[in-house]
Protein backbone atom coordinates (compact mmCIF):
# COMPACT_ATOMS: atom_id res chain seq x y z
CA UNK A 1 0.00 0.00 0.00
CA UNK A 2 3.19 2.39 0.70
CA UNK A 3 4.89 1.57 -2.19
CA UNK A 4 1.12 2.69 -4.36
CA UNK A 5 1.26 5.89 -2.87
CA UNK A 6 4.86 6.90 -3.30
CA UNK A 7 4.34 5.45 -6.47
CA UNK A 8 1.35 8.33 -7.34
CA UNK A 9 3.45 10.80 -5.44
CA UNK A 10 6.44 10.45 -8.00
CA UNK A 11 3.48 10.15 -10.93
CA UNK A 12 1.81 14.14 -9.78
CA UNK A 13 5.76 15.40 -9.07
CA UNK A 14 6.69 14.35 -12.66
CA UNK A 15 3.57 15.60 -14.36
CA UNK A 16 4.67 18.59 -16.43
CA UNK A 17 3.83 21.74 -14.15
CA UNK A 18 2.19 24.14 -16.60
CA UNK A 19 -0.86 21.52 -17.67
CA UNK A 20 -2.24 23.38 -14.97
CA UNK A 21 -1.36 26.70 -15.41
CA UNK A 22 -3.21 29.58 -14.87
CA UNK A 23 -5.44 31.40 -17.31
CA UNK A 24 -3.43 34.59 -16.46
CA UNK A 25 -0.16 33.02 -18.49
CA UNK A 26 -2.25 32.67 -21.97
CA UNK A 27 -2.71 36.30 -23.36
CA UNK A 28 -4.25 36.76 -26.54
CA UNK A 29 -4.91 40.18 -28.53
CA UNK A 30 -7.72 40.68 -30.92
CA UNK A 31 -8.35 43.63 -32.75
CA UNK A 32 -9.92 44.69 -35.84
CA UNK A 33 -7.81 45.81 -38.51
CA UNK A 34 -9.65 46.71 -41.47
CA UNK A 35 -13.06 47.33 -42.76
CA UNK A 36 -14.43 48.06 -46.65
CA UNK A 37 -16.20 50.14 -47.13
CA UNK A 38 -14.39 53.25 -44.76
CA UNK A 39 -18.38 54.52 -44.68
CA UNK A 40 -20.94 52.54 -44.45
CA UNK A 41 -24.40 52.86 -46.07
CA UNK A 42 -27.42 51.36 -45.78
CA UNK A 43 -27.74 48.45 -48.12
CA UNK A 44 -23.64 47.65 -47.92
CA UNK A 45 -21.92 44.68 -47.74
CA UNK A 46 -19.04 45.21 -44.75
CA UNK A 47 -15.85 42.98 -44.61
CA UNK A 48 -13.79 42.99 -41.77
CA UNK A 49 -10.36 41.93 -41.17
CA UNK A 50 -9.61 40.56 -37.39
CA UNK A 51 -6.17 39.89 -36.44
CA UNK A 52 -5.24 37.40 -33.76
CA UNK A 53 -1.79 38.20 -32.17
CA UNK A 54 -0.61 35.44 -29.06
CA UNK A 55 0.79 37.93 -26.48
CA UNK A 56 1.69 35.04 -24.06
CA UNK A 57 5.27 35.38 -22.33
CA UNK A 58 5.23 30.74 -21.56
CA UNK A 59 6.47 29.53 -24.65
CA UNK A 60 4.25 26.83 -24.20
CA UNK A 61 0.75 28.33 -24.54
CA UNK A 62 -0.02 27.76 -28.50
CA UNK A 63 -3.18 28.45 -29.41
CA UNK A 64 -4.79 25.63 -31.54
CA UNK A 65 -7.61 25.49 -34.10
CA UNK A 66 -8.94 29.37 -33.38
CA UNK A 67 -11.60 30.37 -35.68
CA UNK A 68 -13.73 33.84 -34.54
CA UNK A 69 -17.15 34.57 -35.58
CA UNK A 70 -20.05 37.27 -35.45
CA UNK A 71 -22.23 36.01 -32.18
CA UNK A 72 -25.60 36.97 -32.91
CA UNK A 73 -26.80 36.05 -29.42
CA UNK A 74 -24.68 38.94 -28.09
CA UNK A 75 -26.45 41.20 -30.45
CA UNK A 76 -29.18 44.03 -29.73
CA UNK A 77 -32.40 43.46 -31.44
CA UNK A 78 -32.25 46.46 -33.40
CA UNK A 79 -28.65 45.50 -34.93
CA UNK A 80 -29.87 41.41 -34.88
CA UNK A 81 -32.56 42.50 -37.21
CA UNK A 82 -31.12 45.09 -39.44
CA UNK A 83 -28.09 42.88 -40.42
CA UNK A 84 -27.13 39.76 -42.96
CA UNK A 85 -24.11 37.40 -41.69
CA UNK A 86 -22.33 36.09 -44.63
CA UNK A 87 -20.12 33.20 -42.59
CA UNK A 88 -21.12 31.07 -39.41
CA UNK A 89 -17.40 30.73 -38.67
CA UNK A 90 -13.60 31.44 -40.11
CA UNK A 91 -10.53 29.37 -39.01
CA UNK A 92 -7.73 31.71 -38.28
CA UNK A 93 -4.19 29.82 -39.28
CA UNK A 94 -0.49 30.51 -39.04
CA UNK A 95 1.28 30.76 -42.32
CA UNK A 96 4.36 31.46 -41.40
CA UNK A 97 7.73 29.43 -41.98
CA UNK A 98 9.15 29.13 -38.54
CA UNK A 99 7.27 26.12 -37.80
CA UNK A 100 5.24 23.79 -39.02
CA UNK A 101 1.53 23.38 -38.27
CA UNK A 102 -1.30 26.09 -38.77
CA UNK A 103 -1.17 27.21 -34.53
CA UNK A 104 0.06 30.44 -32.78
CA UNK A 105 2.97 30.19 -30.96
CA UNK A 106 3.05 33.31 -28.84
CA UNK A 107 4.54 36.19 -30.33
CA UNK A 108 2.80 35.21 -33.51
CA UNK A 109 -0.27 36.45 -35.48
CA UNK A 110 -3.26 35.80 -37.60
CA UNK A 111 -5.94 37.42 -39.84
CA UNK A 112 -9.33 36.78 -40.89
CA UNK A 113 -12.16 38.27 -42.42
CA UNK A 114 -16.17 38.22 -41.63
CA UNK A 115 -18.78 39.93 -43.60
CA UNK A 116 -22.28 40.94 -43.55
CA UNK A 117 -24.44 43.29 -45.00
CA UNK A 118 -26.85 46.29 -43.98
CA UNK A 119 -30.52 45.84 -44.57
CA UNK A 120 -31.34 48.61 -47.36
CA UNK A 121 -34.08 49.96 -45.04
CA UNK A 122 -32.24 49.92 -41.69
CA UNK A 123 -31.78 52.91 -39.85
CA UNK A 124 -28.46 54.84 -39.22
CA UNK A 125 -26.49 55.07 -36.28
CA UNK A 126 -24.14 52.77 -34.73
CA UNK A 127 -24.16 49.48 -34.58
CA UNK A 128 -22.07 47.40 -32.31
CA UNK A 129 -20.70 43.69 -33.47
CA UNK A 130 -19.37 41.25 -31.11
CA UNK A 131 -16.41 39.22 -32.09
CA UNK A 132 -15.76 36.09 -30.77
CA UNK A 133 -12.82 33.72 -30.34
CA UNK A 134 -12.85 30.00 -29.65
CA UNK A 135 -10.12 27.44 -29.90
CA UNK A 136 -7.96 25.47 -27.65
CA UNK A 137 -4.79 26.75 -25.72
CA UNK A 138 -1.32 24.51 -23.95
CA UNK A 139 1.84 22.98 -25.16
CA UNK A 140 -0.55 19.86 -26.12
CA UNK A 141 -0.35 18.69 -29.48
CA UNK A 142 -3.97 19.92 -30.74
CA UNK A 143 -4.61 21.90 -27.45
CA UNK A 144 -4.86 21.09 -23.74
CA UNK A 145 -7.59 23.27 -22.77
CA UNK A 146 -10.81 24.70 -24.69
CA UNK A 147 -10.49 28.66 -24.79
CA UNK A 148 -13.22 31.44 -25.24
CA UNK A 149 -12.08 34.44 -25.83
CA UNK A 150 -13.81 37.58 -24.99
CA UNK A 151 -16.21 39.34 -27.20
CA UNK A 152 -14.57 42.53 -29.09
CA UNK A 153 -17.40 44.76 -29.88
CA UNK A 154 -16.65 46.79 -32.66
CA UNK A 155 -18.79 50.01 -33.42
CA UNK A 156 -19.63 50.95 -37.18
CA UNK A 157 -21.46 54.18 -38.32
CA UNK A 158 -24.54 53.24 -40.40
CA UNK A 159 -25.59 56.06 -42.88
CA UNK A 160 -28.97 56.02 -43.55
CA UNK A 161 -30.19 58.82 -45.61
CA UNK A 162 -29.89 60.91 -48.91
CA UNK A 163 -27.95 64.31 -49.78
CA UNK A 164 -30.11 67.56 -50.52
CA UNK A 165 -27.93 70.57 -51.33
CA UNK A 166 -28.75 73.99 -50.43
CA UNK A 167 -27.59 76.99 -52.04
CA UNK A 168 -27.31 80.69 -51.05
CA UNK A 169 -26.73 83.29 -53.79
CA UNK A 170 -25.19 86.85 -53.05
CA UNK A 171 -27.74 89.82 -53.27
CA UNK A 172 -27.25 93.15 -55.16
CA UNK A 173 -24.92 91.80 -58.11
CA UNK A 174 -24.37 94.84 -60.26
CA UNK A 175 -21.25 95.51 -62.96
CA UNK A 176 -20.44 98.44 -65.20
CA UNK A 177 -20.62 97.62 -68.67
CA UNK A 178 -17.01 95.79 -69.79
CA UNK A 179 -16.13 95.00 -66.46
CA UNK A 180 -16.05 90.79 -65.28
CA UNK A 181 -18.73 90.44 -62.73
CA UNK A 182 -18.20 87.45 -60.19
CA UNK A 183 -21.56 86.54 -57.99
CA UNK A 184 -20.51 84.63 -55.15
CA UNK A 185 -22.47 81.71 -53.51
CA UNK A 186 -22.17 79.17 -50.85
CA UNK A 187 -23.38 75.24 -51.35
CA UNK A 188 -24.56 73.31 -47.46
CA UNK A 189 -25.83 69.59 -47.39
CA UNK A 190 -28.70 69.46 -45.34
CA UNK A 191 -28.93 66.08 -45.98
CA UNK A 192 -27.60 62.67 -43.76
CA UNK A 193 -25.55 61.70 -46.66
CA UNK A 194 -22.70 62.67 -48.68
CA UNK A 195 -23.39 64.44 -52.18
CA UNK A 196 -20.52 62.99 -55.01
CA UNK A 197 -19.88 63.75 -58.43
CA UNK A 198 -21.29 67.65 -57.72
CA UNK A 199 -21.65 69.13 -61.40
CA UNK A 200 -22.72 73.19 -61.56
CA UNK A 201 -23.93 74.21 -64.63
CA UNK A 202 -25.03 77.99 -65.30
CA UNK A 203 -27.99 78.40 -67.64
CA UNK A 204 -29.32 81.73 -68.90
CA UNK A 205 -31.16 82.21 -71.76
CA UNK A 206 -28.65 85.05 -73.27
CA UNK A 207 -27.16 83.42 -76.92
CA UNK A 208 -24.02 85.92 -76.08
CA UNK A 209 -23.71 85.00 -72.45
CA UNK A 210 -20.23 84.71 -71.49
CA UNK A 211 -19.52 83.16 -68.09
CA UNK A 212 -18.50 79.96 -65.93
CA UNK A 213 -19.12 78.58 -62.62
CA UNK A 214 -15.61 78.18 -60.21
CA UNK A 215 -15.82 75.60 -57.24
CA UNK A 216 -13.51 76.26 -54.04
CA UNK A 217 -10.47 73.99 -54.18
CA UNK A 218 -12.17 71.91 -56.98
CA UNK A 219 -13.76 69.74 -54.96
CA UNK A 220 -16.78 67.76 -55.90
CA UNK A 221 -17.78 65.81 -52.93
CA UNK A 222 -19.84 67.74 -49.67
CA UNK A 223 -20.47 65.44 -46.43
CA UNK A 224 -23.57 66.31 -44.48
CA UNK A 225 -23.83 69.38 -43.09
CA UNK A 226 -20.64 70.69 -44.51
CA UNK A 227 -20.27 74.06 -46.59
CA UNK A 228 -18.58 74.87 -49.98
CA UNK A 229 -18.10 78.16 -51.69
CA UNK A 230 -18.50 79.03 -55.47
CA UNK A 231 -18.54 81.64 -58.13
CA UNK A 232 -19.54 82.98 -60.74
CA UNK A 233 -17.60 84.75 -63.28
CA UNK A 234 -19.34 86.76 -65.84
CA UNK A 235 -17.92 88.75 -68.74
CA UNK A 236 -20.14 91.74 -69.01
CA UNK A 237 -18.67 92.85 -72.35
CA UNK A 238 -20.62 90.04 -74.18
CA UNK A 239 -24.04 91.60 -72.95
CA UNK A 240 -25.76 94.82 -72.76
CA UNK A 241 -27.07 97.01 -70.67
CA UNK A 242 -30.18 95.81 -68.60
CA UNK A 243 -31.35 93.50 -66.03
CA UNK A 244 -30.89 89.63 -66.34
CA UNK A 245 -31.77 86.20 -64.80
CA UNK A 246 -29.88 83.31 -64.50
CA UNK A 247 -29.81 80.01 -63.05
CA UNK A 248 -26.99 77.74 -61.08
CA UNK A 249 -28.02 74.11 -61.19
CA UNK A 250 -26.11 72.12 -59.21
CA UNK A 251 -26.32 67.90 -59.72
CA UNK A 252 -25.02 65.57 -57.54
CA UNK A 253 -25.10 61.57 -56.36
CA UNK A 254 -25.98 59.76 -53.49
CA UNK A 255 -23.52 56.57 -52.30
CA UNK A 256 -25.94 54.47 -54.19
CA UNK A 257 -25.39 56.07 -57.51
CA UNK A 258 -29.17 57.81 -57.69
CA UNK A 259 -28.52 61.46 -59.30
CA UNK A 260 -30.47 64.39 -57.89
CA UNK A 261 -30.49 68.34 -58.85
CA UNK A 262 -30.95 71.74 -57.16
CA UNK A 263 -31.60 74.65 -59.01
CA UNK A 264 -31.09 78.31 -57.77
CA UNK A 265 -32.12 81.87 -59.93
CA UNK A 266 -30.26 85.09 -59.27
CA UNK A 267 -30.08 88.23 -61.13
CA UNK A 268 -27.89 91.15 -61.68
CA UNK A 269 -27.61 94.44 -63.89
CA UNK A 270 -25.68 95.61 -65.98
CA UNK A 271 -24.76 99.43 -66.07
CA UNK A 272 -23.51 102.20 -68.28
CA UNK A 273 -19.94 103.91 -66.60
CA UNK A 274 -22.22 106.56 -63.77
CA UNK A 275 -25.66 105.06 -63.78
CA UNK A 276 -27.12 104.77 -60.62
CA UNK A 277 -28.88 101.38 -59.35
CA UNK A 278 -32.54 101.48 -58.34
CA UNK A 279 -31.46 101.94 -54.93
CA UNK A 280 -29.08 104.30 -55.57
CA UNK A 281 -31.72 106.79 -56.99
CA UNK A 282 -33.96 105.33 -54.73
CA UNK A 283 -31.49 106.66 -51.73
CA UNK A 284 -30.76 110.11 -53.63
CA UNK A 285 -34.64 111.03 -53.70
CA UNK A 286 -35.58 109.65 -50.46
CA UNK A 287 -32.48 112.81 -48.93
CA UNK A 288 -33.58 115.20 -51.07
CA UNK A 289 -37.39 114.88 -49.96
CA UNK A 290 -36.22 114.94 -46.14
CA UNK A 291 -34.15 118.18 -47.40
CA UNK A 292 -37.54 119.84 -48.48
CA UNK A 293 -39.42 118.52 -45.01
CA UNK A 294 -36.88 121.13 -43.37
CA UNK A 295 -37.68 123.78 -45.34
CA UNK A 296 -41.37 122.71 -44.98
CA UNK A 297 -41.39 122.42 -48.90
CA UNK A 298 -44.10 119.90 -48.27
CA UNK A 299 -45.26 119.21 -51.92
CA UNK A 300 -41.56 119.03 -53.21
CA UNK A 301 -41.17 116.21 -50.40
CA UNK A 302 -43.66 114.63 -51.31
CA UNK A 303 -42.74 114.32 -55.11
CA UNK A 304 -39.34 112.71 -53.93
CA UNK A 305 -41.04 110.35 -51.24
CA UNK A 306 -42.98 109.35 -54.12
CA UNK A 307 -39.87 109.16 -56.94
CA UNK A 308 -38.27 107.00 -53.73
CA UNK A 309 -41.19 104.33 -53.67
CA UNK A 310 -41.03 104.15 -57.04
CA UNK A 311 -37.25 103.45 -57.19
CA UNK A 312 -37.12 100.70 -54.07
CA UNK A 313 -40.24 99.05 -55.92
CA UNK A 314 -38.37 98.65 -58.90
CA UNK A 315 -34.85 97.46 -56.95
CA UNK A 316 -37.88 95.07 -54.77
CA UNK A 317 -36.62 96.76 -51.52
CA UNK A 318 -39.86 96.24 -49.21
CA UNK A 319 -38.56 97.84 -46.23
CA UNK A 320 -37.78 100.57 -47.98
CA UNK A 321 -40.93 101.14 -49.93
CA UNK A 322 -42.71 100.51 -46.60
CA UNK A 323 -40.38 103.58 -45.11
CA UNK A 324 -41.20 105.77 -47.96
CA UNK A 325 -44.94 105.34 -47.86
CA UNK A 326 -44.66 105.87 -44.20
CA UNK A 327 -43.16 109.23 -44.77
CA UNK A 328 -45.71 110.39 -47.74
CA UNK A 329 -48.77 109.73 -44.54
CA UNK A 330 -46.90 111.86 -42.66
CA UNK A 331 -45.66 114.68 -45.12
CA UNK A 332 -49.94 114.68 -46.51
CA UNK A 333 -50.87 114.99 -42.97
CA UNK A 334 -47.84 118.07 -42.13
CA UNK A 335 -49.16 119.66 -45.55
CA UNK A 336 -53.05 119.57 -44.79
CA UNK A 337 -52.36 121.45 -41.64
CA UNK A 338 -50.49 124.01 -43.34
CA UNK A 339 -53.03 125.12 -46.19
CA UNK A 340 -56.10 124.72 -43.47
CA UNK A 341 -54.54 127.02 -40.83
CA UNK A 342 -56.94 126.89 -37.48
CA UNK A 343 -60.08 129.80 -37.71
CA UNK A 344 -59.23 132.89 -35.39
CA UNK A 345 -60.01 132.88 -31.91
CA UNK A 346 -63.01 135.32 -31.14
CA UNK A 347 -61.90 138.77 -29.48
CA UNK A 348 -63.42 140.17 -25.78
CA UNK A 349 -65.39 143.60 -27.08
CA UNK A 350 -65.06 146.25 -24.77
CA UNK A 351 -68.26 148.13 -23.68
CA UNK A 352 -66.98 150.42 -21.63
CA UNK A 353 -64.72 152.14 -24.35
CA UNK A 354 -67.52 152.29 -26.39
CA UNK A 355 -70.06 153.67 -23.67
CA UNK A 356 -66.90 156.43 -23.30
CA UNK A 357 -66.93 157.24 -26.70
CA UNK A 358 -70.87 157.72 -27.13
CA UNK A 359 -70.48 160.09 -24.06
CA UNK A 360 -67.82 161.90 -25.50
CA UNK A 361 -69.90 162.82 -28.81
CA UNK A 362 -72.83 163.78 -26.49
CA UNK A 363 -70.63 166.18 -24.88
CA UNK A 364 -69.62 167.18 -27.71
CA UNK A 365 -72.45 167.91 -29.33
CA UNK A 366 -74.11 169.33 -25.90
CA UNK A 367 -71.00 172.10 -26.11
CA UNK A 368 -71.88 173.13 -29.79
CA UNK A 369 -75.64 173.85 -28.97
CA UNK A 370 -74.42 175.36 -25.65
CA UNK A 371 -72.14 177.72 -27.82
CA UNK A 372 -74.59 178.30 -30.72
CA UNK A 373 -77.52 179.83 -28.10
CA UNK A 374 -75.03 182.24 -26.09
CA UNK A 375 -74.65 183.56 -29.53
CA UNK A 376 -78.19 184.06 -30.36
CA UNK A 377 -78.78 185.99 -27.00
CA UNK A 378 -76.37 188.50 -28.04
Amino acid sequence: MKKILFLLIVLILLCPTNIGASADEFALDMSVTGMTPVKVYVGDTVTLTITVDNVSEDDGEKLWSPVIFIDADLMTSDVKDNITLHEEEVSIEYDGISHQGKELWPGESASGTLSFTVAPNAPGGLYRIPIVLVGKRGPCPQGCHPWREDPLYFSINVIHGIPAISITVSDENVAILGDVLIIDFSLKNLGSAEALNMIPTLIGNYPNLVGQINMQDGKNTLQPDGTLNGSIVILTSSLEVGDYSIDIKMSYESADGKTYDKTKSTTFSVLLSGELTYEELGDEAFTAAESYLLSEEHENAIIQFSQAKVFYGLAELDDKVSECQDELDATFQSYLEYMIPPPPEPKEKNYLLIVGLIAGALSALFGIMAGMARKNKM
